[in-house]
């Protein structure tokens, strides 16, 4: 029999964590001892560059104040400045969820939440299996990142996805502590 598929089993899942020690330099990491992603906050910017290669930044977070924040891409070579509620947009489900959708240049993901601590990155054409989850590690009390040994190629975009929602959070957590003057 002249077989030209081989069954081999995908490898494991990758788990990223987040050293969160210092909020305005994060560190990405598989490993302890082997950082994959410097993020650094600076002057109205939050660099996402790649540890092993540290002149390569992989996109910059323009935070605008009260104007949409923008994205640019530099080691794409983009000279361009993207509206970062275009690059990872709101959109709605036919079964009314709302998510963010990306688009990359493997495809289309949405990222969906599924409680308050679990947040899940499915291929638009593919609701049924997840190819990445991002959630509050109990264990270390830090936030982790999987994987599907699948998706490592993603992996720059859903670290990305994963910093401009952060920053979004945290923006709208600051605007509600001004509002109401907290906090306590």
């Amino acid at each position: 029999m002249d077989s030209t598929i081989t069954l081999v089993n995908p490898g494991p899942p990758t788990s990223y964590f987040l050293d969160t020690t210092d909020p305005k330099n994060i560190v990405v990491y598989a490993h302890p001892c082997d950082p994959l992603y410097q993020i650094e906050t600076e002057a109205g910017q939050i660099k996402i560059i790649d540890a092993h290669h540290p002149s390569r930044v992989l996109a910059i977070i323009h935070q605008k104040g009260l104007r949409p924040d923008t994205l640019s891409f530099p080691v794409r070579g983009e000279n361009s400045v993207v509206n970062a509620q275009k690059w990872l947009k709101k959109t709605k489900l036919p079964d009314g969820t709302m998510v963010r959708a990306m688009d990359t240049e493997s495809g289309s993901y949405i990222w969906k939440v599924h409680s308050s601590l679990c947040q899940k990155i499915y291929q638009y054409a593919d609701l049924e299996s997840a190819v990445a989850c991002c959630y509050w590690h109990h264990s270390s009390g830090k936030p982790s990142l999987v994987l599907e040994y699948g998706a490592e190629s993603l992996r720059d975009d859903i670290i990305i996805g994963y910093f401009v929602q952060r920053h979004k959070i945290t923006m709208e957590e600051k605007a509600i502590d001004v509002l109401v003057g907290g906090p306590w």
